[in-house]
């Protein structure tokens, strides 16, 4: 297990960039209580895409330090961090749109307001949701992004930044025109876990989850990791958005590593009468994608993003067409 997270995490911060700004936001921290800074590259002033980076999570010291399940430093400075940052990927369709990166340096899928204190006097800043707000803020009061004369607005991110994606696109659609075209890609989420997924976390981290679904009209009980079933409400409040989600049925790192599940019993679950295929098909405006794998995450990388799911549709084909609609 220990070698499958630590690919897990070669493989999320590997990526080398090139061509974005990196921009510091004032009080904004990194799980080690450095500066927070994101990146953004302005291409367009109608046409925005956000990005929430995933990489894991961690919940005490053996996690968060001993055996990282996650990355609680400031991110350095890059260049092409995903397929849809990199302007010069054929496959990118959003290569016209000004871009956001959210880097995640805090272990809290975006979702933290609180301070970590752990064995051995260690703390972590699991300050990922206080972070995206101060930095949307600063954004606009800076007026570094009109989000005002924005009217294409795509929101995405993998793993745990497709958990940040369906939290935070709320806000985001706050501040934006209210005809704006929406849409949000959430690719490789979890929502299939384990019974006892949630007896790992602290209660400060079960608080911060709480806090940012209740906005979103779900409420948790934490009493079972098989979340799906309660997401309904996720397409009643983003009406107005296009969503798509992708899942690989076997997903190694949201099944045995994070999910204490198998990943037999993970793929039970996602073709189950409560998994996100069936739960979604009463709402025009979702669309599900899936794939036969054990593979986390399928649009981070060219590569992978050329593979088909079930129906012989690749990863990015259905992207763009859930883009488009």
């Amino acid at each position: 297990m220990k070698n499958v997270v630590t690919f897990f995490l070669f493989l999320v911060f590997s990526f080398q960039a090139f061509g974005l700004e990196s921009i510091t936001i004032p009080n904004a921290l990194c799980g080690n209580g450095s500066p927070y800074k994101i990146f953004i590259d302005k291409q367009s002033n109608e046409k925005l895409m956000v990005e929430f980076m995933g990489g894991g999570a961690c919940w005490d010291f053996e996690s968060c330090f001993i055996l990282p399940h996650t990355w609680i430093f400031p991110i350095p400075n890059i260049s092409s961090l995903s397929l849809f940052t990199d302007n010069s990927a054929d496959l990118n369709f959003l290569k016209g749109h000004s871009k956001i990166y959210f880097p995640y340096c805090t272990g809290d899928i975006h979702a933290g307001n609180h301070i970590g204190l752990y064995a051995n006097n260690s703390k972590v800043y699991h300050y990922g949701a206080r972070n995206i707000l101060l930095s949307l803020a600063y954004l606009k009061a800076m007026k570094i992004i009109s989000f005002e004369s924005i009217n294409d607005l795509v929101v995405w991110g993998a793993s745990a930044g497709a958990l940040a994606t369906m939290i935070h696109s709320k806000t985001i659609e706050r501040m934006v025109t209210r005809s704006a075209h929406k849409t949000m890609i959430i690719d490789s989420p979890g929502l299939h876990w384990g019974k006892n997924f949630w007896d790992k976390f602290p209660s400060e981290t079960i608080k911060d989850f709480d806090n940012m679904f209740i906005p979103l009209n779900i409420k948790l009980t934490f009493k079972d990791g098989f979340i799906a079933k309660d997401m309904t409400n996720l397409f009643l409040t983003y009406k107005d958005w296009n969503i798509g989600f992708l899942f690989g049925t076997k997903d190694l790192i949201m099944s045995s590593v994070f999910g204490d599940i198998s990943p037999g019993d993970q793929e039970h679950l996602i073709l189950s009468n409560y998994g996100m295929p069936q739960i979604s098909r009463n709402f025009p405006n979702a669309n599900i994608w899936i794939k036969d794998t054990y593979m986390h995450t399928f649009l981070l990388l060219s590569t992978s993003a050329q593979f088909e799911s079930f129906d012989g549709i690749t990863a990015i084909d259905f992207a763009r067409s859930v883009y488009q609609k």
